[in-house]
């Protein structure tokens, strides 16, 4: 989960026929400090983001964070002005995990807000985002908030 919530701040990007994203197109690596945190009822939960992410050509946006494999969320949408990245409104993801505790959990994600800046140089891209997290399970359901702070610097094209 940790990886879906961080992966969604994550920018995508334009073809290379000069789009708005074009600059951001390529593959993207955490740098230290950036981290997810979950507030659930019972207290916010902190984790590092870690690995890499893929920006790709939008065909609905302009830009697309793919998901590196084995991630449930789907790819996330966001549009280009300058060299600010803003993720587009009404994004969703839903899936379900069995947890050793819980039994079977449904995660439902909305994702809220999300804006990033590339750097002056374009090789790093800084930023955050948020949105809510609905647990539902059969000991009972939690309505979460997540927030996530991000740096990445670029280390392919």
């Amino acid at each position: 989960m940790k990886r879906t919530l961080a992966l969604f701040v994550f920018l995508a990007a334009c073809g290379t026929d000069g789009g708005p994203g074009d600059d951001f197109i390529g593959t993207w690596m955490y740098n230290a400090g950036s981290s997810t945190t979950v507030t659930c009822p019972n207290g916010p939960t902190t984790s590092p983001d870690t690995g890499s992410f893929t920006v790709t050509e939008g065909t609905m946006s302009d830009l697309i964070v793919v998901p590196p494999a084995g991630d449930k969320c789907p790819p996330q949408k966001f549009d280009v002005s300058g060299k600010t990245a803003t993720i587009v409104a009404g994004q969703t993801c839903m899936y379900q995990e069995n947890d050793p505790q819980l039994g079977n959990v449904t995660y439902n994600i909305a994702y809220a807000t999300g804006t990033f800046t590339l750097s002056g140089d374009k090789k790093m891209i800084s930023g955050s985002g948020g949105g809510t997290l609905m647990l539902t399970a059969a000991a009972g359901n939690a309505t979460c908030s997540f927030t996530t702070t991000i740096s990445a610097s670029k280390v392919g094209t």
